[in-house]
């Protein structure tokens, strides 16, 4: 299942960003350069977007090829990350670089013939419509289902299992944060400012337009983090497993955010070309110049983000401190999202399950999915050489390798596996009414458990 999710979460990134790289041309800017249409059937321009079309391409035939051994890394999903976000980051990063370049060489281009449509203009963005971001498009109350999802997960937290709580309430805290981070952003607008025309009623009407739509992606947003952190929460923490295979929700939920983020898109470059349709032609401000390094940077601008003109052209401005660390903040972001799932994936892949058995205390040692009870719970223990029926996980951590976590079998009910599926025999326990299933990484392993056990229940 893990690795179905990051397949898909893997092809949709790439799709994307492959059809962003393609599109070459947008609304009087030919790969983020302002340059007449007129312009666009030049010779020379023409062999600029013919090499860069072609380094396109192969870049993302190797990043096809690379992604090869995806399915070889099913075993470790530590690994499978890991190789996903190295393949997809050198993609991005390698994608960025080739559009840069290829926008320098047509600016490059434009300053040698002439073609600059006029003198940089410092402000090319309407203020008036920048002013109207502070206008909060959507009522704050619309964030309430959110917070009233953030305020169970807190009053959830002592369904958690002990040793599991505080990882239960850093994700409580977590989601606190992002919806918090959500509204927020829905009070700013996004950010994304447009100037259509000269004149100022016709950009704010058209950007509260694009305002009001952003606040309410972002309102879908927070609220659909929240259902996601609460599947989590059932899926990873309770002390009670589940009567339900709670992960097949998680491959739904991924389809129906895809299917939702690309409604959005389309419904925004909807009303974008309303707008521009509206106004006749968009109004373009040649400040190419400002653009030159690959990113903004206008020292004489007070703003810290420019009007975004290129999916790969950061439009942060760099000669302001705070368009800085904006220009820094997703990386960071991102660090602190993967880096504790890669954490806690490399712990699951190279932890090796162990049973301890300290006086009446007997423990499976197991990362975030332990299991602890007495001696005396323990009713009978029996080797098997297979485990009947068919089990769905209801919480734990699962690959071609092992099992572990809660289960809910067709044949033993509610029950725990600590299993790597193909080192056979598997040792059966009854512990408290709860089938328990247990191996070692070897036979001899397998079998020290076992009469350890055994002697448990003959003492």
């Amino acid at each position: 299942m893990l690795t179905l999710i990051f397949g898909l979460t893997y092809l949709i990134l790439i799709a994307t960003t492959y059809a962003n790289a393609r599109r070459v041309g947008k609304e009087g800017r030919l790969l983020g350069a302002t340059l007449s249409r007129a312009r666009w059937d030049d010779a020379e321009v023409q062999a600029i977007l013919r090499h860069y079309r072609r380094q396109i391409d192969l870049l993302f035939l190797l990043t096809a090829l690379a992604a090869a051994p995806f399915f070889l890394l099913e075993r470790w999903p530590s690994l499978l990350l890991l190789q996903m976000a190295l393949v997809y980051g050198c993609c991005l990063f390698l994608t960025s670089r080739l559009r840069v370049g290829a926008f320098q060489s047509l600016l490059a281009l434009k300053r040698r013939r002439g073609w600059c449509l006029g003198a940089p203009v410092t402000l090319p963005v309407d203020l008036r419509a920048v002013a109207a971001r502070r206008e909060l498009p959507l009522s704050p109350l619309w964030f309430l289902p959110a917070l009233e999802l953030c305020a169970a997960l807190f009053l959830l937290l002592p369904l958690a299992r002990p040793s599991m709580r505080p990882a239960a309430a850093s994700l409580a805290a977590l989601h606190l944060a992002t919806c918090l981070f959500c509204l927020w952003r829905s009070g700013k607008g996004a950010g994304r400012v447009r100037t259509y025309c000269a004149d100022s009623e016709v950009n704010l009407r058209c950007n509260r337009q694009v305002y009001r739509l952003w606040s309410a992606f972002w309102t879908i947003t927070a609220f659909g983090e929240g259902v996601l952190f609460l599947l989590l929460f059932f899926a990873l923490f309770p002390s009670q497993p589940l009567r339900f295979p709670l992960w097949v929700f998680f491959p739904l939920f991924a389809l129906a955010g895809a299917g939702s983020a690309l409604f959005f898109q389309a419904r925004l470059e909807q009303v974008q070309q309303a707008a521009t349709a509206e106004v006749g032609s968009p109004f373009l401000a040649d400040d190419d110049e400002y653009w030159a390094a690959g990113y903004y940077c206008n020292p004489r601008d007070p703003r810290d983000r420019a009007e975004e003109r290129d999916p790969f052209l950061s439009p942060y401005n760099r000669a302001h401190p705070r368009g800085r660390w904006k220009a820094r903040a997703p990386y960071l972001f991102l660090a602190l999202i993967l880096i504790p799932v890669f954490g806690l994936l490399l712990r699951l892949d190279f932890t090796p399950l162990r049973l301890q058995i300290d006086g009446a205390q007997v423990r499976i040692a197991a990362p975030a999915f332990g299991y602890r009870f007495d001696a005396a719970e323990l009713e009978s223990v029996a080797l098997v050489d297979e485990i009947e029926g068919s089990a769905v996980r209801t919480g734990g951590g699962s690959t071609s390798e092992y099992d572990m976590g809660n289960y809910s079998s067709t044949v033993y009910g509610q029950c725990k596996f600590y299993i790597y599926k193909k080192n056979p025999p598997f040792i059966q326990m009854v512990v408290g009414g709860k089938y328990v299933f247990l191996n070692g990484k070897t036979q001899e392993e397998t079998m020290s458990y076992y009469r350890a056990l055994e002697a448990l229940t003959n003492g």
